[in-house]
């Protein structure tokens, strides 16, 4: 069987050189164009008289509903309905990452082609990385001392910007440095979070990293994993704390009940900064056992 799975390099299907009708599945993985690719690929094949050959499966990994943010809840649930009549009618397969995003897709009426997996993390993986260190990386993460660490790109909905006012509030009274690691995606974010450093004079306390290849031994030696994303689906980050055994402090993102509970995170009300500075703060103190981290990604295993 031949498949052909649409991410990111989504110029390919314009190529010459690509006739994605001669793939038997078609993956797509759920970032708005994707799934136009398909039905512009269905009619294809309608007009070609190939239709039927093509499979379809189209993986979500996030909250779509929140990824309509320009509308109201009640027109975005309609678009939902329209966009399940649309995958029924072209049989489109759906996977969700989480019980959260298959709820807010509203796919009661057509249960056989939706289904759940969570996403999963390599325990032994994880922790093999975490101490594969070269002497340069040793170094620098002696350098940046005693820190709390957030890795995800920088974008509106991981929320980097809520991060390091609530950090600024307490940095003060805090040892701990921040450690923000990740790519660009939107430049706002970015560009903020520098102009802030400098303004707030935190050149010392808050360090932006590019996105590393390993991340995990920056994150194996941080005191804490900040969590402030607007909206997820089924965060990889999260199991690879629980899997190191790192504490998290998050908001109540949406979907967040279908992993971190209070006996495996400290979960604050989302945009409290008040609230969020405060754990960060105490956060010796407040943490419970570790142990139920790492039962918790267990479940999420490969192993």
């Amino acid at each position: 069987k031949k498949l052909f799975y649409i991410y990111i390099k989504y110029s390919i299907l314009f190529s010459k050189n690509v006739n994605i009708l001669n793939y038997d599945f078609i993956v797509a993985a759920y970032e708005g164009i994707a799934e136009i690719v398909i039905y512009i690929n269905y009619l294809r094949s309608v007009f070609s008289k190939k239709n039927g050959r093509n499979k379809y499966v189209l993986i979500i990994q996030t909250s779509i509903l929140n990824l309509i943010t320009h509308k109201k809840k009640f027109t975005s649930r309609m678009w939902l309905r329209l966009i399940n009549r649309i995958r029924l009618i072209i049989s489109i397969k759906t996977i969700c990452c989480s019980d959260s995003v298959l709820e807010e897709l509203d796919a009661k009426q057509n249960k056989t082609n939706y289904t759940v997996i969570n996403n999963f993390v390599n325990i032994s993986a994880t922790k093999s990385l975490s101490i594969n260190i070269s002497d340069n990386q040793t170094k620098e993460i002696l350098f940046y001392g005693d820190y709390f660490i957030n890795i995800g790109r920088f974008s509106v909905q991981k929320n980097q910007i809520f991060l390091v006012h609530a950090f600024e509030r307490i940095c003060h009274q805090s040892k701990y440095n921040l450690l923000l690691i990740g790519n660009e995606q939107d430049g706002y974010t970015t560009h903020y979070i520098k102009k802030f450093v400098i303004d707030k004079k935190l050149d010392k306390r808050i360090f932006l990293l590019c996105e590393k290849i390993n991340p995990f031994p920056y994150l194996a030696n941080s005191k804490a994993f900040l969590f402030t994303s607007q909206y997820e689906g089924f965060p990889l980050v999260l199991l690879e704390c629980m899997a190191l055994g790192i504490p998290i402090i998050t908001t109540k993102y949406a979907g967040y009940a279908n992993l971190v509970n209070s006996q495996n995170a400290i979960i604050i009300e989302k945009d409290d900064i008040n609230a969020y500075s405060t754990k960060m703060l105490h956060i010796e103190k407040k943490m419970g056992n570790m142990n139920s981290q790492i039962i918790n990604a267990k479940k999420y295993s490969q192993q």
